[in-house]
């Protein structure tokens, strides 16, 4: 369980990163619908195509964010407190492009993109749910999202990150042990391993990793992207 953690406290940095990435392309595709919009480029069947699939990519990470943030330093993590103002939209909008395969930017007004409700979809147990999205444009609330989302796991991760389990000494040991078996590596690479047994074992004391400062690190990276729009 404590390895699992470990690995799963890791995943939250570059599920960060990762988030800037689609928020970037979203971002970036927002401005070149924009541009081709002024200039009556036409037609942007390709571009609302690519805006959809970045924003349904995008939408899916909130939940592996919410799901890491839980396991791996076993708190309490809703959608509500992730996001106040957005935490029921993000529910609704990740069931829908996930289990029914929804694009839900479905709208244009003026040079911007819209998701215009209300929305309706069929729940798990069979229930017809209906939801009223936010009035913003799909840039300016991915945005506005990503922006709630992340100062509430950096507050999170400032009261509760001590609980990610961090790789010690004897993890480290233990990992390079199980390098040595199996067919992964070729014979002359696990060789040299065992050759520099002691080196490398060594080189393992006095390693420190500070989880905290590497999650906060990356949301700092996303949070820039966001104020330079």
């Amino acid at each position: 369980m404590k390895r699992h953690r470990m690995g799963v406290g890791r995943s939250i940095v570059g599920k960060v990163s990762e988030l800037g990435f689609f928020l970037q392309k979203i971002i970036d595709l927002s401005k070149l619908i924009e541009e081709k919009h002024k200039l009556q480029d036409y037609p942007l069947n390709i571009e609302i195509d690519e805006l959809n699939y970045y924003f349904s990519a995008f939408m899916n990470i909130f939940q592996s964010l919410k799901d890491a943030c839980k396991i791996s330093m076993e708190v309490d993590f809703s959608w509500k407190s992730m996001s106040p103002s957005y935490g029921e939209f993000l529910f609704y909008c990740r069931n829908a492009v996930t289990h029914d395969g929804r694009h839900l930017i479905n709208s244009g007004h003026g040079h911007k993109n819209y998701i215009t409700g209300p929305l309706c979809r069929i729940d798990g147990r069979g229930n017809s749910v209906t939801h009223t999205p936010p009035t913003e444009d799909v840039c300016s609330i991915s945005c506005n999202m990503s922006k709630e989302v992340l100062a509430s796991i950096s507050t999170l991760v400032k009261k509760d990150g001590n609980n990610i389990p961090v790789p010690e000494e004897a993890d480290f040991i233990k990992s390079y042990e199980e390098s040595l078996q199996g067919n992964f590596y070729p014979p002359e690479i696990i060789q040299m391993k065992r050759d520099n047994r002691v080196e490398i074992i060594n080189s393992f004391k006095n390693i420190k990793i500070d989880i905290v400062q590497e999650i906060l690190i990356s949301i700092k990276k996303v949070e820039d992207i966001i104020v330079c729009t």
